[in-house]
């Protein structure tokens, strides 16, 4: 139990920012990252030590995303505000207020367009880009070849650019 509660505090981090990116919604990223380690942890017998934990409870999680956003049946729209109206706090620069304005308005433009990517092409991107992992990670927790991976990083990185240029 302790080793655990110390994979869910190195985690939860990135599991509740790849869910928010997933299904926009600060509240139904909180519960799907939530229930992501209540499903690990009663799931770990079936864990293969051979896998990475991460791989492994990325797919859990991407597993619980899709579903909710097929009960949902609409596709995610990502906000820098929560449900009060209150900004999510982004990267913070102390020493240059107009850099500051400018990186919050560049998150919440990205955040815009990764919100009007298909969920595959907006998973891909949010495993490869903002969680960091391997190809072969990916490839394993999507279930698709590693070949696969790379065109469909390569697609969704492209339709990002062009929605990106549309907002600068």
């Amino acid at each position: 139990m302790e080793y655990y509660e110390e994979l869910v505090n190195k985690y939860k981090r990135s599991a509740y920012f790849y869910a928010l990116g997933m299904v926009g919604s600060v509240e139904d990223a909180a519960d799907l990252s939530q229930e992501a380690f209540i499903r690990a942890y009663r799931s770990l017998k079936r864990f293969k030590p051979q896998y990475k934990f991460k791989s492994w409870f990325f797919r859990i999680l991407t597993n619980l995303c899709i579903s909710h956003l097929r009960r949902r049946g609409k596709r995610a729209e990502v906000s820098t505000e929560d449900e009060k109206g209150a900004t999510i706090p982004l990267p913070d620069d102390r020493f240059n207020p107009q850099l500051l304005l400018e990186r919050r308005e560049t998150m919440s433009q990205l955040w815009k367009a990764l919100s009007e990517l298909g969920a595959k092409h907006r998973e891909i991107i949010l495993l490869r880009d903002f969680q960091e992992l391997s190809y072969q990670q990916i490839a394993e927790i999507l279930e698709i070849p590693i070949g696969t991976v790379m065109s469909r990083l390569h697609q969704a990185r492209s339709r990002l650019r062009e929605k990106m240029t549309g907002f600068l």
